[in-house]
């Protein structure tokens, strides 16, 4: 499995908000994308994902820009992942595994299973607190 562009540039936004010394004060668009190097057909539709789901507000007008909706604290790399991708599934086996007919006899199953669960519990470990800590 490889995260998507739009995923990576989505962790991005999210960290360049998290890691401003005033995170009440909104950021431009146009600042986030030079910053971070995202192209602004990407940015429009990823910000419109990341509002849907609560992570990023928007604040029009003049000193508008972009602030998160959330404390870094409450925002994990997993949440910013689910947003873009979806569900993560190591193997369409672990979608959902009543219907995998090869379950009990696939050797492969339990290694799946426990890969997904290990990348899972990183990806919701790291918080954006964490990386604004890191970055410092």
């Amino acid at each position: 499995m490889q995260i998507t562009k739009a995923t990576e540039y989505a962790i991005r936004v999210i960290l360049e908000l998290a890691t401003r010394e005033d995170l009440s004060q909104p950021v431009t668009i146009a600042e986030i994308c030079e910053k971070q190097g995202i192209p602004t057909k990407y940015f429009r539709k990823l910000i419109i994902l990341l509002i849907n789901a609560g992570l990023v507000r928007s604040y029009r007008g003049p000193k508008g820009g972009l602030v998160l909706a959330r404390q870094p604290a409450e925002i994990t790399i997993y949440d910013v992942v689910k947003v873009t991708e979806g569900e993560i599934n190591l193997n369409v086996c672990l979608i959902n595994e009543h219907e995998c007919e090869r379950q009990s006899t696939c050797v492969l199953h339990k290694v799946w299973g426990q890969a997904q669960h290990a990348m899972l519990n990183i990806l919701k470990g790291v918080n954006f607190q964490n990386l604004r800590k890191l970055s410092a």
